[in-house]
Order: structure tokens, then sequence, then C-alpha cells
């Protein structure tokens, strides 16, 4: 750590990948001792992610990254009340278990039963979060109250103004999922609404059920479909693995066939694709809207040289 800083002192913000040299670590943080480093001294708040580099963070000193007006040491009360909030902004409704699972993660040490609820019935007290009863299940689940204006607004039929869409909807043009979004992730998409998804990135090839990458499709307001796409780099297309629908009715509606051709059009031009492999979508009649849909739209544009690149770094 002490190498990492004075090199972090001596050139500016830095990756793990520019230092070289550095001792093999076997760690899901990393290869290399200076990962751990990094990894150690973000935890610790020293070093902070300056910015990205696709995929790689650039870490710095905290202090070059915000000013000293927000740079104070938080107490442990002050930063577990902040996580204990952090857990329903990102998992949405919990139960008592389930909140507990992630705030013992969050603030890395074990929470008993008793604490657990002696936090909840805190935060209700205080106004934070709002209980609420799914239908089927006998457990009560737990909300923040800003959100419980939402949910009743949905559910009462109602969309709530903050959802209203800048560019098209979700009728208009099909919303892919990534796997890990809170939504549907862990099993949520099955208990929640009756769609049966699990991500098998980690399974064996043999073992899967649906592919690789598969992603659910949210059509409106429900989840009907399952896609697994990949992109081939060289030739420059999105070539779809695997498609699977709910209902064989969906596929036969052309407003849905509509939606889904835009999307893929969509994603097929935030992944740089030239054209789109669409040889594996069923039914027939469904495929050839979107074979038909991708002819008729503009190519996406060129992928930028080496030069184009060189010229944006210095821009």
């Amino acid at each position: 750590m002490k190498e990492v800083k004075a090199q972090l002192r001596a050139r500016g913000p830095l990756g793990n990948r520019d230092f070289t040299g550095q001792k093999r670590v076997n760690s899901y943080r990393g290869r290399k001792d200076s990962a751990l480093a990094l990894y150690y001294l973000w935890l610790t708040g020293e070093v902070m992610v300056h910015h990205r580099a696709g995929f790689q963070r650039v870490y710095d000193f905290r202090e070059n990254v915000v000013p000293p007006s927000v740079a104070h040491k938080a107490t442990t009360k002050e930063a577990e009340g902040f996580f204990a909030r952090k857990v329903f902004a990102f998992r949405g409704l919990c139960t008592e278990r389930g909140w507990a699972s992630w705030m013992a993660f969050f603030v890395q040490r074990p929470l008993s039963r008793i604490e657990a609820r002696r936090w909840l019935n805190r935060m209700m007290t205080d106004g934070e979060i709002t209980p609420v009863m799914l239908e089927g299940e006998k457990d009560a689940y737990y909300l923040l109250t800003d959100d419980a204006a939402v949910l009743f607004a949905v559910s009462d039929g109602r969309v709530p103004e903050a959802w209203r869409p800048l560019d098209t909807t979700a009728q208009g043009e099909v919303v892919f999922l990534a796997p890990l979004d809170p939504v549907s992730a862990g099993g949520r998409a099955k208990k929640l609404f009756g769609f049966d998804y699990l991500w098998e990135v980690y399974k064996p090839a043999a073992s899967r059920r649906w592919g690789y990458y598969t992603l659910p499709i949210l059509y409106g307001d429900q989840l009907v479909a399952r896609l697994d796409a990949k992109l081939n780099r060289e030739a420059e297309t999105l070539i779809i693995n695997g498609f699977w629908l709910e209902n064989e009715r969906t596929g036969k509606d052309a407003d849905f066939a509509e939606a889904l051709a835009r999307g893929l059009l969509r994603l097929a031009r935030f992944v740089k694709a030239r054209q789109i492999d669409a040889s594996a979508i069923t039914p027939l009649r469904l495929r050839r809207h979107i074979e038909t849909t991708a002819k008729r739209a503009p190519a996406p544009p060129e992928r930028p040289g080496p030069m184009q690149l060189d010229q944006e770094r210095e821009g």
C-alpha cells in the first residue's frame, strides 16, 4: 500500500493496470497485489474512483476528487444509518430477513434478529419506511416511504409523474433487463411476477436451461420473454442465440413484433453492431418482421479508428 500511495503521489490518477511487476495473487478483486491495495484504500476512504477507462476504475486520493466541504468522517451510527436506507434504495421491497442479510453485507458484520427488528421499528417510527403485504405472502415487506407513494399510485392504475417517459415507452419498444437487475434477480421475478428467471452465467453449459447471458424482456408492464444475445465484434453482428416467449400468443401480436424490432435495433446501435442475426427467433413471422425492420433502419455510426481515438483523448 505504501508503494501504491507513493505512485499515486508521483504520477496522479492510476488504475491497477498502471502498476507493473507486482506480486501475483489469486483473488476475486484482482490478479496483482496492487489491485488488493487499491481496493483496501478505497474501502478505508483514502482513495476514490477518479474516473473509469472502459471497465477499469482509475483511482486518486480522496482530497483530489471531492471538495473539503463534503470530505468529513462519518460516525459509525451515521454510516450504518446510511446503509440501512441504502438497502431499501437498492433492493426496493424487503422482508425483515432479506433486509438483515443485505445490511450485514453492507456493514460487514452479523446482525441478530433482535437488532434487525430494532432497526426496522426505529425506521418506521421515523417515517423512513412503510410496511406492506404482498398477496400470497405471510411475511410483511418494507420499502422506503417515498417509494410507497409510487407503489400505491401504480396499484391504483396511475403512472407516477417521475415515470413518464422522455423518449419511448415499454409498449412501443421492449426493454431488456440486466441479469442482476434487482427487479428480477435472485428469484424475485418468479416471486413477484410469476416469471421464472435465473442468470446462468456461472452454470456449466450442459446444465443451462436458457443461455449464458439471457435477459428478461419487459413489454408494457409484463415480463414476456427471454433473449440470449452475443456480439460478434469482427463481423459487427448482434447474434440472437436464443429467444423464448412466455406465451405463444405474444409472438403473433403485431404491436409486440414492432416493439421487439425497435428494442433490438437500439441494442444493436448501442453495441455498434451493423447487422442483426435473428435466425434463432421464432415464430417465423416475428423473425421476418425484425429482419425487415433492420433493413430499413439507418446504419450505426462508424467505429472510431486508432487515429480518431487518439484525437478524442487529446481533445
